[in-house]
């Protein structure tokens, strides 16, 4: 992921992830906060207001912008995080159920979870359950692009989506869709 510009911010227990621009790949980096509360953007930031029942289908519109057929999730402290709010809301789901029987081997580590084209109705799962029950920036979720220069962060304490991205035209496409 570093050849992509992709960096680890550590910030105490938490490790978050961002672009650093970098000339070969990334000169430019794009920053958006995509939510219901403006005051969330920092300097440089553009927000988009989008209301947080319609986050879920916006990363997957995000991903399906950039034609990405995988994703790898990172949770920024562990998955045992992430796993305790988001398990009752994907408890029928056959797909989840495999990636969380793997999860509970897990559950003290932040190892990476491929995610990838058929399985992305898993990622809208667990953005709405982080929507509705998250409570601590301990239940953020890193989404990070395999091959692509893109790093969205999902926080749902504050209902809110940071991306970075080295994609001018990326950036265009998601303020129109909302």
């Amino acid at each position: 992921m570093k050849s992509w510009g992709v960096v680890e911010r550590p910030d105490g227990d938490i490790m978050r992830f961002a672009l650093e621009a970098t000339p070969k790949v990334a000169p430019q980096i794009y920053r958006l906060v995509v939510g219901p509360d403006a005051s969330e953007a920092t300097d440089g930031e553009t927000h988009i207001e989008v209301d947080p029942a319609r986050l879920p289908e916006f990363v997957e519109g995000a991903i399906h912008l950039t034609h990405l057929n995988e994703v790898v999730l990172v949770p920024v402290t562990t998955w045992g995080a992430i796993v305790n709010i988001t398990a009752y809301d994907l408890a029928t789901d056959d797909s989840w159920l495999e990636i969380d029987a793997e999860a509970s081997l897990h559950q003290n580590r932040r190892d990476p979870l491929a995610v990838d084209s058929r399985d992305m109705h898993i990622l809208t799962a667990m953005t709405k359950a982080l929507m509705e029950h998250a409570d601590s920036p301990n239940e953020d979720l890193a989404i990070l692009a395999t091959g692509a220069s893109l790093v969205m962060e999902l926080m749902g304490r504050t209902k809110t989506l940071r991306i970075w991205s080295a994609n001018d035209m990326l950036r265009e496409r998601l303020r129109e869709q909302h």
